[in-house]
C-alpha cells in the first residue's frame, strides 16, 4: 500500500475517533516529515528505514530533540494503527531519544514576592490601571505556583472544571 493511502486512512480514523483538531494537525504535520523522507510503500517499511529516518532527523535537520520525539510519537502511533489494520506485518518498536533535561530551579521567596508585587502593581506611583486585571494576574500566578500546572492548562480551565464545593478538580473532567 502506498504511504499516502495509509496516511489518509489513519487520519480518517482519527477524525472518526473525534480527537482534537490540534492533535489532527500535529499528526498531519509530524507525519509529513516522514513522508518527505520515506517514499516507499508502507508495507515494505523496515527497521532500517526507521533507524535511517531517526538519523536523518538528528543529522540533516535542525530540529530539537523534543520536536524529533514528537515526530517519532506520531510515527509510532501511525505504525501501530497500520499493524492493527494489517497494513504492515511487523510491529515496530520506536524508541524516543533521550533528553538531557535541565534542572528546574524553583523561585526563591523574594523572587515570588517580586512577581506577586508586580502583578498587584505594588509600589508603582500613580497607577490608575484596572485593579481587577491585577488581581486576576496575581491569582493566576498563585495557582501556577501552588499546583504546578502549566500555563496552557491554566488558560484552558473552565468554571465547570473546578469543584468549588470540595475545592478540587471536578471528577467528571478528569
Amino acid at each position: 500500500m502506498e504511504l499516502q493511502e495509509a496516511l489518509d486512512k489513519f487520519m480518517r480514523k482519527k477524525r472518526i475517533e473525534r480527537i482534537a483538531a490540534e492533535s489532527l494537525d500535529n499528526y498531519k504535520y509530524n507525519l509529513s516529515t516522514f513522508k518527505i523522507f520515506y517514499n516507499g510503500k508502507v508495507d515494505r517499511l523496515t527497521e532500517d528505514d526507521i533507524d535511517d529516518y531517526v538519523l536523518w532527523l538528528q543529522e540533516e535537520t535542525e530540529l530539537k530533540i523534543g520536536t524529533i520525539n514528537s515526530k517519532l510519537r506520531s510515527l509510532r502511533t501511525f505504525l501501530k494503527y497500520c499493524f492493527k489494520q494489517r497494513i504492515i506485518a511487523e510491529k515496530f518498536d520506536i524508541k524516543l531519544l533521550r533528553v538531557n533535561e535541565s534542572e528546574i530551579i524553583p523561585f526563591e521567596e523574594h523572587q515570588l514576592k517580586e512577581i506577586y508585587d508586580a502583578c498587584l502593581m505594588k509600589g508603582l506611583i500613580n497607577y490608575s490601571g484596572n485593579e481587577m486585571c491585577s488581581y486576576r494576574d496575581y491569582v493566576l500566578m498563585r495557582m501556577l505556583e501552588e499546583t504546578g500546572m502549566r500555563i496552557g492548562e491554566a488558560l484552558r480551565l473552565n468554571i465547570n472544571d473546578v469543584d468549588l464545593i470540595q475545592r478540587g478538580r471536578s471528577q467528571k473532567n478528569i
